[in-house]
């Protein structure tokens, strides 16, 4: 067991590092949903749920600092508006880690986060299901994450890409940094799961555009969000190292996966993932944590096991065929 002395528990070094490994896979594989395996994992397999919180941030923080420093994403396209975003999360951020304070103290703190979880999980599963059947029927996928309703609200959302500026309002644009900021400082879950789509849907910003603005803002909020947590004596830096590695270990192995694999019939098993996640979140709020983390971390490895067996079988046939066009005599 390793033992982690500030959180004040033991955990499975196996375990841990498998769920790290596993995140970093899909997360490659399948975008930043997969972030929202980490901190519900963590806890269920026995790490206090501020300190699980804590090292989804950090582990977060890592990510957006590396892609920030990367080459290009278009160089972070419209920065001023980013750079606004971030500035309107720190706020956000502060009000997040008050809320939680204020529930902690009476015991309600747990259930609130855990309840959030099961919904944002739902929520995700049921966008991936929607692509996937896209998929289905019409053999390709849509860019946008979220169908295209609100559009006749009175505030509507915006049609990303389809409205040039006219959205990109101060108003709208600290709407969504306190969001960001405020699920960062209560949920630990980081502004890359939703800064995306709040970019397209709020502002109207095309996909490729609203996922370069969102790099720096991420940036600004996650390495707030992380300070926060220090502050608060919530971050635990054995834990933090473990994850901070693992997950970046199973970015890279994922890099061995073509592109494809988001394209196909295995979004659809994702999304079953996700499904198992929230209903793995119940039964931890249930106090059966540590039988609900196994069942995620089979759900995952299954769903990994799953795309490589994929890929062998698509790697042996296009080598027969490969052979099969040398065999063939050239008149």
């Amino acid at each position: 067991m390793l033992s982690l002395s500030v959180a004040g528990t033991a955990v499975n070094p196996l375990y841990l590092f498998a769920g790290g490994i596993l995140v970093g896979i899909l997360r490659q594989g399948f975008g930043q949903a997969a972030n929202l395996f980490m901190v519900p994992l963590l806890n269920m397999l026995g790490i206090p749920l501020n300190y699980a919180a804590g090292a989804g941030i950090t582990q977060n923080f890592s990510n957006s600092a590396f892609t920030c420093l990367s080459g290009n994403p278009k160089k972070h396209s419209l920065r001023r508006v980013g750079f606004v975003v971030g500035l309107m999360g720190l706020p956000g951020i502060i009000a997040g880690r008050m809320l939680y304070i204020f529930l902690a103290e009476r015991g309600i703190a747990a259930p609130t986060v855990h309840s959030a979880y099961v919904l944002l999980t739902l929520f995700a599963a049921f966008g991936y299901m929607r692509h996937w059947r896209t998929y289905y029927r019409h053999g390709y996928f849509e860019d946008n994450p979220l169908p295209p309703f609100g559009l006749r609200w009175r505030y509507p959302l915006a049609a990303p890409g389809a409205v040039g500026l006219k959205h990109i309002t101060v108003g709208r644009v600290t709407a969504v940094g306190l969001l960001l900021g405020f699920a960062t400082g209560l949920l630990g879950l980081g502004g890359s799961f939703a800064a995306a789509p709040l970019f397209m849907y709020v502002l109207g910003l095309p996909a490729a555009m609203a996922a370069a603005s969102s790099v720096l803002p991420i940036l600004i909020i996650d390495s707030a969000g992380m300070v926060s947590f220090s502050l608060t004596g919530n971050l635990e830096l054995l834990l933090v190292l473990v994850v901070v590695i693992s997950v970046m270990l199973g970015d890279k192995i994922a890099l061995f996966f073509p592109a494809e694999i988001r394209w196909s019939n295995s979004r659809l098993i994702f999304a079953i993932v996700l499904a198992v996640s929230a209903a793995a979140e119940i039964l931890n709020i249930s106090g059966s944590g540590m039988p609900a983390g196994k069942a995620l971390l089979g759900a995952c490895t299954l769903l990994v096991a799953i795309i490589s067996v994929n890929l062998l079988i698509t790697s042996i046939k296009h080598s027969q065929r490969t052979a099969q066009v040398e065999e063939k005599p050239v008149h």
